[in-house]
């Protein structure tokens, strides 16, 4: 399932806006990108979650 079907899916369930977690690496970068280009914004932040020290990052859009 593409991003634009996932919220397509959602908006069809009467959801108001989609959260995605992830943790912050360069191997997600791509990922992240792409929840951006669909309209994802960076709504939050929890630092050190990552056993390794990396941030969770928490991204919104509205449907």
């Amino acid at each position: 399932m593409t991003i634009a079907e996932a919220l397509a899916a959602l908006q069809r369930a009467g959801a108001r806006f989609a959260l995605a977690e992830l943790p912050d690496r360069p191997a997600l970068a791509t990922l992240r990108h792409a929840l951006e280009a669909a309209g994802f914004t960076e709504v939050g932040r929890v630092r050190d979650y990552m056993d390794d020290g990396t941030d969770l990052v928490l991204l919104r859009r509205n449907t």
